[in-house]
C-alpha cells in the first residue's frame, strides 16, 4: 500500500488516520482514544512530522520500530500504516506496563519503559525481549469491536465488520 500522506482532500486523509487508528487499537488491545492521545500529542496528526531521530503520526525511532519486529528503513516510518503498526504496537507494552492508566502510559511511551517492564517481569508480555509473536487482535480485542455509524455510500471499510452486499430487483420480477 502506497504511503496515505499527502493527499489532496484532508477529509479523506483523516477518515484514513480514522480507520487505521481504530485497526491497530482493536489489533493490540489499546484504547482508541489513547492512541488519539499519544497521535495527537506526538504530531498532530501528521504522518509526515519529524523531530530528530523520531518519525511520523507516533514519532517512534527507528530502533525502536526495529524492537517491535519492523525490518524498513527509517523513512519508512512516515508511512502512517507502517507508523501505527509498529508504534501502537509499543504503545500497547506500555500499556501493559501501567497497569492500564492511560496517563502512566503516555508517560512511559514518551521516556520508555524497558526497565520497569523488567522489573515487574512484563518483557515477554510487552515485546521487549526480542520475542513479539502477536500479528492481529486478541479474541477479546476482537469481540468488543463496535461498530462505527459513519455517513450512507462511505467507502472506509470498518475493522471487524463485514460489509454488506446491496443487491437490486426491478419491480415486478
Amino acid at each position: 500500500m502506497p504511503p496515505i500522506w499527502p493527499l489532496k482532500h484532508p477529509k479523506a486523509h483523516r477518515r484514513d488516520l480514522d480507520a487505521l487508528i481504530t485497526k491497530y487499537s482493536v489489533a493490540y488491545d489499546v484504547p482508541e482514544r489513547l492512541v488519539r492521545r499519544v497521535v495527537h500529542r506526538e504530531s498532530r496528526f501528521n504522518p509526515g512530522a519529524r523531530n530528530g531521530p523520531y518519525w511520523g503520526l507516533m514519532q517512534i525511532s527507528h530502533p525502536t520500530a526495529r524492537g517491535m519486529g519492523y525490518t524498513g528503513s527509517a523513512k519508512g516510518l512516515l508511512d502512517a500504516e507502517t507508523n501505527l503498526k509498529y508504534a501502537v504496537r509499543y504503545l500497547s507494552g506500555a500499556y501493559k506496563v501501567a497497569g492500564g492508566d492511560e496517563s502512566q502510559a503516555v508517560r512511559y511511551y514518551a521516556r520508555g519503559y524497558y526497565y520497569d517492564a523488567k522489573r515487574k517481569g512484563l518483557l515477554q508480555e510487552t515485546g521487549l525481549d526480542g520475542s513479539w509473536k502477536r500479528n492481529g487482535p486478541t479474541r477479546e480485542a476482537a469481540a468488543s469491536i463496535q461498530p462505527a455509524s459513519l455517513p450512507e455510500g462511505a467507502a472506509i471499510p470498518i475493522p471487524g465488520v463485514a460489509p454488506i452486499q446491496a443487491s437490486y430487483a426491478a419491480a415486478g420480477q
